[in-house]
């Protein structure tokens, strides 16, 4: 519970569970712009309460240009403080590139908490019960693009540190023997995380200090069942050696000790790389560098790697082993720090065995730039030896500009997907002007000119901008002839509906890079088009195993399950919203499965997250229209949903796939095909044209449970066509997996290929 007394006069900013703001006697404060009150809050959380301005204003108005940014930040500071004034609050000093949110002005639950943890008198131990139970930090300000970005990261910061110090202070009350504060710290924090097993272990030995085993063993029981239930394996050895005590004293046989990783082969977490150089703005160069060298491992060894948008959660004081194990089901650390000095570097880096925590490997390598990729080689191969897996040094290992890679590494820090990719280009072109044989350079320049051409603004004609795209990639090949990454960019360049040469560019890419995340995301979206979901499934369940943290990789692989209608699927959606309840597509999922099959108790228990977050998402208020009509019997829906399809159609020329699918759900097959008929989707196949739409992914059609009813008609057949599948199917392209689905009733394979004209 926060304190709001606050008796030191400062205004009191609640953080953990929902956004709150009062004064220093209590008054509520409202602020109503959501950015203001991530604003704030970002501020407050940041390094010695400051954030530079062009950061800030990056964070929060991804979506618009540099210019708009800051005129959006000014105007919000100015809309903020003037809302704080009316309550006597001046809680911020806001200077021409920094903002402020000083602790004397300011303070939080948040800070309270931390004051609590340090101390070890009884009056901070009987307050963390309360301060811990206040729910997720910053619950409910989902704002989207980098600002979500920053708050998964600052939410798994805040629950790692938070453990850690649950734990110190667990180690230190058990050696003062003060075993009923030892009970009142662990189930105030096991409330935030039943499975945390270090902490139940204390709770364990409190409960057999005091006399209590029975107690101990149900502890146990609870957690060895939700471990079977969540991860399919047994406690470790922390839990097991706790409980032994306990079994003992009451004479009975402790379960088996199951080590753990026991029998599984070695998955490895590179994690970032401490920055020691000094300077925050490095953060860009650590990072960078601890990348490469978890590209490298996954490259040249024989391992499972997690992918960095999961490991790179990890920093600091966050870097738990226990924590890591339970959520990457990691068996091994790479970790270590980055110090550069001028065109020096200095890198130290240690294998840790998550089971005993046990160093197998350190070094420290002080180097010059140049060698840098000398030097992944050769943490690389360590790892290797360490492990006992295959290494298979790198084909060419070349010295590099210092500046060149300094380049680099900021390109590859920045959005590859953001509209404005032209300063991710300029560095890109400015780093293998200077190093002619960059070949990571020159396959990084191939993705963002890629990514340009077919998403952002073109600064020059189509066909100027494929010859850059093909250059880029004929000069990593020619280098780098294994780079996945080139290829992966190269099935971008074909058009969406060129699927014969996409699909032998992703296949190639995924043969030579095969734990590669961006390649088996690409490669299982792709199946997905063509209709083959058990390859998709193959493909992005790989992809989420090595990337579990990455809401991305979830709701690529959650798709392919609902499509395919896996009786996983629904479990493994409901874990997902619960870890990520900002992220509604986790939500609309089993909305839109509710509704369909008229669960109206369960479209009830979802519906107030998706009116929360209806305001600012426009597929939010479609799903709640549709849901909502359906529920009430509105008889207008369906003529309604027509006549929205029609508008389409005249506006675009084109059906979007997801509304033929909802109008299949709801039985208006005849409707889906009158449309189909006026359609056309001739954009698909353009050479110039820009990526469609996820509205005309073809996987949409393909989905077992809401296009059932169309999918039964032979007319399905005709849109398989109009979508250019038949022909990729009829010249020897794999056939989908409904074409050997008993229930048709008619021969999927006929009708195709005489449409086909086969």
């Amino acid at each position: 519970m926060l304190d709001r007394t606050a008796q030191d006069g400062r205004a009191v900013l609640g953080l953990i569970g929902g956004f709150k703001l009062s004064t220093a006697d209590g008054e509520p404060v409202e602020i109503s712009n959501r950015r203001a009150r991530g604003l704030l809050a970002y501020v407050h959380l940041a390094p010695d309460q400051t954030a530079v301005r062009e950061k800030l204003g990056g964070l929060l108005w991804s979506d618009r240009a540099e210019a708009q940014a800051r005129a959006s930040l000014r105007q919000c500071l100015f809309d903020l403080r003037d809302t704080l004034s009316t309550f006597g609050l001046d809680v911020l000093d806001v200077g021409r590139e920094r903002i402020v949110a000083p602790a004397r002005k300011l303070n939080s639950d948040v800070a309270q908490l931390e004051r609590a943890l340090a101390g070890q008198d009884p009056a901070s131990i009987a307050a963390l019960p309360g301060l811990m139970a206040g729910g997720r930090l910053l619950d409910g300000l989902e704002l989207g693009g980098l600002f979500q970005d920053w708050l998964d990261q600052a939410r798994a910061q805040f629950e790692q540190a938070l453990a850690i110090s649950v734990q110190s202070l667990l180690t230190k009350l058990e050696q003062q023997g003060r075993w009923s504060e030892v009970h009142t710290v662990a189930d105030g924090f096991l409330q935030r995380d039943p499975l945390h097993e270090a902490v139940v272990a204390a709770a364990i030995r409190a409960d057999i200090a005091t006399g209590n085993p029975a107690s101990a063993h149900r502890r146990f029981q609870a957690l060895k069942s939700a471990f079977a239930k969540e991860f399919g394996a047994a406690p470790g050895a922390t839990v097991q050696d706790a409980i032994a005590s306990a079994s003992a004293s009451q004479a009975l046989a402790a379960p088996p000790r199951v080590e753990a990783g026991e029998s599984l082969k070695p998955v490895l977490a590179v994690l970032p790389f401490d920055n020691l150089s000094g300077d925050a703005e490095m953060d860009f160069f650590s990072d960078g560098v601890s990348e490469e060298i978890l590209q490298t491992v996954s490259r040249t060894s024989d391992l499972k790697v997690i992918a960095r948008s999961s490991s790179f959660q990890f920093r600091g004081t966050a870097k738990v082993a226990s924590h890591i194990v339970t959520q990457l089901k990691a068996t091994h650390l790479l970790d270590g720090s980055v110090r550069r000095n001028g065109s020096r570097v200095r890198i130290s880096a240690q294998l840790v065995a998550c089971s005993t925590q046990t160093t197998l490997w350190s070094d420290r390598f002080d180097r010059e730039l140049t060698d840098v990729f000398a030097l992944q080689d050769e943490i690389a191969e360590a790892v290797s030896v360490a492990l006992k897996v295959a290494f298979a040094p790198s084909a060419s290992i070349e010295p590099v500009d210092p500046i060149a890679y300094e380049l680099y590494l900021r390109a590859r820090a920045m959005d590859v997907e953001h509209r404005d990719s032209s300063k991710r280009i300029a560095l890109l072109e400015e780093a293998v002007a200077r190093a002619p044989r960059f070949a990571a350079a020159w396959a990084s320049l191939c993705q963002a000119r890629v990514a340009q051409l077919r998403h952002g603004e073109r600064p020059k004609p189509f066909e100027a901008l494929k010859a850059e795209v093909l250059k880029a990639a004929e000069t990593a090949l020619a280098i780098e002839p294994q780079s996945g990454l080139t290829y992966a960019s190269l099935s971008r360049l074909e058009p969406w509906g060129a699927y014969a040469r996409r699909e032998a560019l992703l296949e190639k890419a995924v043969t030579v890079a095969p734990e590669d995340v961006t390649s088996l995301a690409l490669a299982g979206a792709f199946y997905n088009h063509v209709g083959r979901i058990q390859d998709a499934l193959v493909c992005l369940r790989r992809a989420y195993e090595l990337d579990p943290l990455y809401p991305l990789s979830a709701d690529n692989y959650g798709a392919v399950l609902g499509s395919a209608d896996h009786p996983d699927g629904p479990a493994y959606y409901e874990s997902w919203r619960l870890r990520w309840p900002g992220h509604m597509t986790f939500t609309l999922g089993p909305m839109n499965l509710a509704m369909f099959q008229g669960d109206w108790a369960r479209y009830e228990e979802l519906r107030p997250a998706a009116l929360a977050a209806a305001e600012t998402d426009l597929s939010v208020r479609a799903t709640l229209s549709i849901g909502d009509a359906l529920r009430d019997n509105d008889s207008d829906l369906r003529p309604k949903l027509a006549r929205r399809l029609e508008r389409m159609i005249d506006e675009t020329g084109a059906a979007p796939l997801h509304m033929l699918v909802t109008l299949s759900a709801l039985g208006m097959v005849d409707q889906v095909f009158a449309a189909v008929d006026r359609s056309s989707y001739a954009f698909m196949f353009q050479e110039d044209g820009m990526e469609p739409a996820s509205v005309y992914n073809p996987g949409i059609i393909f989905d077992r449970h809401f296009s059932a009813a169309m999918m039964a008609d032979v007319r399905f057949v005709g849109l398989c066509a109009k979508l250019g599948l038949c022909d990729y199917w009829a010249a020897g392209g794999p056939w989908p997996d409904c074409a050997s689905a008993s229930n048709l009733p008619y021969d999927f394979k006929a009708e195709a290929l005489r449409l086909a004209g086969a």
